[in-house]
């Protein structure tokens, strides 16, 4: 009897062990399943900071180096991918041409549209990116009081890509100095044409937020 009980016990042991699954072939196959493919790296970081930019660019008619003035706000994602909108504005007084009655009149312009870019090693003290802004502007003439403006303005397309060294002053506020080219098209203003507009401009940036 002691016997018989025995060997039904091992039987039991012995079926139980062949029911069970393997734990190592879970493992595996679960392993083996493919992953899903994804454009960001998962969990994506998200940072947003804003940007005072000053430009040194020749600009207007008579080509002169003068200063242009802007803004960004960008949304960084991973540390890497940006976008965001930037706008820019002539800051210094530009003649226009003397093709006019009334003379002294002075140019006004100011562009602005999307960012996009990327950010290469954004934790080490010196770091490049590179961004594109595509949009549009706007130029006309004025007298420099502001009593009037010229009856006639010009909304062209812009591009201009560019590239910056940033330098990590604190973990909430970077240094960028770089180079970018203005493409302007469709300028269409009596005395002013694309290559017065277009041009290669020396950019100094103050970036404030979180990185």
């Amino acid at each position: 009897m002691t016997r018989y009980l025995l060997f039904l016990l091992l039987m039991s042991i012995s079926v139980f062990a062949q029911v069970q699954p393997d734990s190592t072939s879970q493992i595996d196959s679960q392993s083996s399943e493919p992953q899903i493919q994804t454009l960001l790296e998962e969990p994506v970081h998200h940072a947003i900071h804003g940007v005072a930019r000053f430009n040194f660019s020749k600009f207007g008619p008579a080509q002169n180096v003068n200063l242009l003035v802007g803004g960004e706000l960008a949304w960084v994602m991973n540390k890497k991918y940006l976008l965001g909108f930037g706008v820019t504005g002539l800051a210094t007084r530009v003649k226009a041409p003397q093709i006019f009655p009334v003379e002294g009149l002075v140019l006004v312009s100011n562009y602005g549209g999307l960012l996009v870019g990327y950010i290469h090693n954004s934790h080490r003290l010196i770091h490049v990116e590179g961004q594109t802004l595509i949009g549009v502007g706007q130029a006309f003439y004025r007298e420099p009081d502001y009593d009037a403006s010229y009856d006639q303005d010009t909304v062209f397309f812009i591009v201009e890509p560019g590239v910056n060294a940033v330098l990590n002053v604190t973990s909430g506020f970077r240094l960028s100095i770089g180079v970018s080219y203005r493409m302007a098209n469709h300028v269409h203003l009596l005395g002013l044409e694309n290559k017065d507009i277009s041009g290669l401009s020396l950019n100094v940036g103050f970036k404030i937020g979180r990185f």
